[in-house]
């Protein structure tokens, strides 16, 4: 660890959590506009996954004891800085952001005026720019806070968690093993979470994900877009619905509420699955971040991808549900509820 001085005897309020690895220019330009706020409500954490560029060097030079710099030997893979970023933490409240993040300072003070006050938070996200015209909203602990944060595999930029929640769960041991949750933890750790206290979604986000041009030119250094595996693949992303239905089914919750919530995981997968998929093949910004062609989807292969989709998962889900006919007949139902209401609530809104 390289920190420039002791951490004081009270922790801070908000944890800033970074991983980071081999993007010394825009980590550091993100500590720097972390660190020009004048607050000793917040920590920054960073943590280094090996990198061989200057990253070390540049951090070093700056001089605030707000700064706690952590630092492998060796690269020991995106979950695990991920989580160890996290885990690190020591303020009442811990929050995630990627290395290529800009930092809206404006908003810092209302969010942390937010976490000070709103006492039953135990976990949330910030909306990001392109969401901000939704309001926002303290959602209560169980079924509606598990439906309005969990297993929706959004960027991750403005998770933020209650420490001593996540410490009560089992964080970050019981997330850290990537054939259980591949590279999103924070989807299972959400649902566990809504089950202990309410969840906070704020509307003007703390951060900017990265755009256009500058995505561009920093290529990912975890995902192969021309791979199957690649998290934002259908396969992938069907996976993935599979699991998050399978650790719905260990949760406690009534028998209707988890039927419902896993409509919604149904809903979501099938969604990224196609339209989104489609959407990421189609933007040449992705797509050269990703190290893969452009390729155009037509509607009738976004059509038979979801007829693919809702087959291999009734399938998968076979093993575990039965009935099986009457289990999907009954997700289905309440899958096109969800879709019938979101609609509505973007014509409202």
């Amino acid at each position: 660890m390289h920190n420039k001085s002791a951490a004081t005897a009270v922790a801070p309020l908000l944890s800033l959590c970074i991983p980071t690895f081999n993007r010394s220019a825009s980590v550091n330009r993100l500590v720097r506009s972390i660190l020009a706020c004048d607050t000793s409500d917040i920590e920054i954490i960073v943590s280094n996954n090996a990198s061989p560029d200057d990253t070390l060097d540049v951090l070093n030079e700056l001089a605030d004891a707000r700064l706690k710099i952590y630092s492998s030997s060796e690269n020991q893979g995106a979950l695990f800085n991920m989580l160890r970023a996290l885990s690190l933490g020591t303020g009442k409240y811990v929050i995630y952001c990627t290395d290529q993040d800009y930092f809206l300072a404006n908003q810092l003070t209302e969010f942390l005026e937010l976490l000070r006050h709103e006492s039953q938070i135990s976990c949330g996200f910030c909306l990001l720019p392109v969401d901000a015209d939704r309001p926002t909203r303290t959602v209560p602990a169980g079924y509606d806070a598990m439906l309005a944060v969990a297993y929706r595999s959004r960027h991750p930029t403005g998770y933020f968690f209650r420490s001593e929640d996540l410490k009560a769960i089992g964080f970050p041991d019981k997330f850290s093993r990537f054939d259980e949750v591949e590279l999103f933890p924070l989807e299972f750790v959400f649902a566990e979470l809504a089950l202990k206290g309410a969840a906070l979604i704020y509307r003007k986000g703390l951060f900017q994900p990265e755009v256009s041009k500058s995505v561009t030119e920093h290529k990912s250094s975890t995902t192969d877009g021309k791979s199957k595996t690649a998290f934002f693949s259908p396969d992938s992303r069907l996976r993935m619905s599979i699991k998050f239905a399978k650790h719905l089914d260990r949760l406690t919750l009534s028998r209707f509420n988890a039927v419902r919530i896993e409509s919604s995981v149904f809903l979501s997968g099938i969604w990224v699955s196609t339209v989104g998929y489609r959407s990421i093949m189609a933007n040449e910004q992705l797509c050269a971040h990703y190290r893969m062609g452009v390729e155009k989807i037509s509607v009738f292969q976004v059509i038979a991808m979801a007829a693919r989709f809702t087959k291999r998962y009734f399938d998968r889900r076979r093993n575990d549900k039965s009935p099986i006919i009457l289990h999907a007949l009954v997700i289905c139902c309440f899958a096109v509820s969800h879709l019938i209401s979101r609609v509505a609530q973007k014509i409202v809104t």
